[in-house]
């Protein structure tokens, strides 16, 4: 079901771009460039606007559902699964001083997500202490890491599902950078991810066994 909205998505956003390209050259030509930092960290950007149409509306519904589903009801289960698997001792074993443990990498998802989805969304104040999440050292055992992040997933989910287009739109002073809330999510789910493939090769190197998250493919490469 969300395959097919997510084909739908693409297709819209691909007849959208078609409909708008002559609109938006012609304002790109006529704009004047802004100086500064743009939406997405490129200085001297032009901004231009454009009018909601439906398929806008539609595009972000599945944007934000896409978003909630891959935080939510797959990275985070797995990266859960793995974590129960482990003793306290191995959630923050470190192989060397310059890498970080499972127990690290979870408080700093805890800190990005609470920072740029949370807080920001919700105009709460910003209290997050990033160096902290690396400093940290057996401060808590496994299960107190598992209840702190998924309670601030919780709410994250929550902001994701009140989200309009203008939100995406919107701008936003994030950790010292300004971007729209557009960046916020993807960066979210851009980090969660990348951090989540780092737990579970962590977990592979403790438990030496698959983790079996992908069996469908196991024999013909497909699902199905």
């Amino acid at each position: 079901m969300l395959a097919e909205r997510v084909r739908q998505w693409e297709r819209g956003i691909a007849r959208a771009w078609q409909r708008q390209l002559p609109l938006r050259q012609s304002a790109a030509a006529s704009c004047p460039a802004q100086p500064g930092v743009s939406y997405f960290g490129e200085s001297d950007a032009k901004k231009v606007w454009f009018p909601m149409t439906d398929t806008d509306a539609d595009v972000t519904t599945l944007f934000l559902e896409f978003s909630r589903h891959k935080l939510l009801e797959q990275y985070w289960p797995r990266l859960r699964s793995c974590v129960e698997s482990l003793t306290d001792e191995q959630v923050w074993w470190r192989p060397n001083q310059a890498s970080n443990s499972i127990g690290n990498l979870m408080l700093h998802l805890n800190g990005n997500v609470g920072q740029w989805l949370v807080a920001s969304f919700s105009k709460l104040e910003d209290k997050r202490n990033r160096p902290a999440e690396f400093d940290a050292d057996e401060l808590l055992p496994a299960s107190a890491l598992v209840e702190k992040l998924g309670a601030t997933l919780k709410e994250a989910s929550k902001v994701l599902a009140r989200l309009t287009a203008e939100d995406l739109l919107a701008e936003y002073e994030i950790q010292g950078y300004h971007v729209t809330g557009l960046y916020a999510v993807y960066q979210v789910v851009e980090h969660f991810g990348m951090h989540y493939g780092q737990i579970l090769y962590i977990t592979k190197n403790l438990c030496g066994k698959d983790l079996g998250f992908h069996t469908e493919l196991s024999k013909t490469g497909r699902a199905g």
